[in-house]
């Protein structure tokens, strides 16, 4: 078995990049609710993704030689496989579901699940990804990532539950 790691440069690349896929989402939530309330909510939640994009992309920059070196060894691009693998597990983030399929009363609490399973895949995914970011190529970085994430999960629950009352 071939001993796969990461580093958090990667890692961090990784994260911007979801993280203006989920701003992008919530900006287009935030122009399809009808809800004032969930309006700013969302754009709430678009602002936090704003600022995550330009604390991870500092973190990325932070980083120190040591933590951006690429592990070199890797027989049959195992890593890249597993990366590409789990990329799915982001990719679909942006997209609003389907309204035509639903009905009006359901859009709010449908766009809320969306990203709430956004967010929970996303921090499985950091859950995942940290444990092969050895703790000298930045794996407190990731830790930071996978926090920022499971509160996003926390607070989009704690709404959807509101909205469910």
């Amino acid at each position: 078995m071939t001993a796969m790691s990461l580093n958090a440069n990667e890692v961090l690349g990784i994260a911007v990049q979801a993280e203006e896929k989920a701003r992008a989402y919530y900006r287009a939530a935030a122009s399809e609710v009808q809800d004032a309330s969930l309006k700013e909510f969302f754009e709430r939640l678009r602002d936090m993704e704003d600022e995550h994009v330009h604390t991870f992309s500092d973190m990325r920059e932070a980083l120190s030689d040591a933590q951006r070196e690429v592990q070199p060894y890797d027989p049959g691009n195992e890593m890249l496989h597993y990366l590409s693998g789990m990329e799915s597990v982001h990719a679909w983030e942006g997209q609003l579901p389907d309204r035509a399929q639903k009905p009006a009363s359901a859009d709010a609490a449908d766009v809320l699940r969306a990203a709430l399973k956004a967010e929970k895949e996303m921090v499985f995914f950091y859950t995942l990804v940290k444990d092969f970011v050895p703790a000298d190529k930045g794996r407190d970085a990731v830790q930071k990532v996978l926090k920022e994430e499971a509160e996003h999960a926390a607070i989009l629950h704690r709404r959807l539950s509101e909205l469910s009352a």
